[in-house]
């Protein structure tokens, strides 16, 4: 009977530990440590203001990279503002099928740049849905990106 009721507490207890690691999606990189999150709109808005600190967005991930899993955007479902969250190239991959999904991502804000290639560059990729979105800019025209060392995809 004691065999019994410790077989049966060890069942519910690994049910109880697979729901709760349900919940905490996948981390990816370092994951994510900055407990509070900065808007994307607010960072597109005074980027001169968070460049170089790290900041932790959230969102639902608009477009993933599709040649190496090397970036995601992210957008906000309320302003629809989104800023394209980069990792470094084969260190975290993301998934294509994280399409859709909710997820916190903590980096640093970096220009990317301001000329008319990058623009066109970024234009081309916007166009071309197979390519995924753009980072957006400010409405200087620059044009930033998280450069990202961890996140979580729900």
């Amino acid at each position: 009977m004691r065999r019994s009721i410790l077989i049966l507490v060890a069942g519910v207890v690994a049910s109880a530990m697979s729901l709760v690691a349900a919940d905490t999606g996948t981390k990816y990189g370092a994951g994510v440590t900055v407990d509070k999150a900065t808007t994307i709109a607010d960072l597109l808005k005074a980027p001169d203001q968070f460049a170089g600190k790290a900041v932790r967005v959230e969102g639902t991930i608009a477009a993933v990279c599709e040649e190496m899993g090397c970036w995601i955007q992210i957008e906000d479902p309320a302003t629809k503002a989104a800023i394209r969250c980069k990792v470094e190239d084969g260190v975290i991959v993301f998934p294509v099928a994280a399409k859709g999904k909710k997820a916190v991502a903590q980096g640093t804000l970096e220009k990317i740049g301001d000329d008319p290639e990058t623009a066109k560059h970024m234009a081309e990729q916007k166009a071309d849905p197979s390519k995924g979105a753009e980072p957006h800019g400010t409405p200087k025209g620059a044009v930033y990106q998280l450069r990202t060392t961890g996140a979580v995809v729900y």
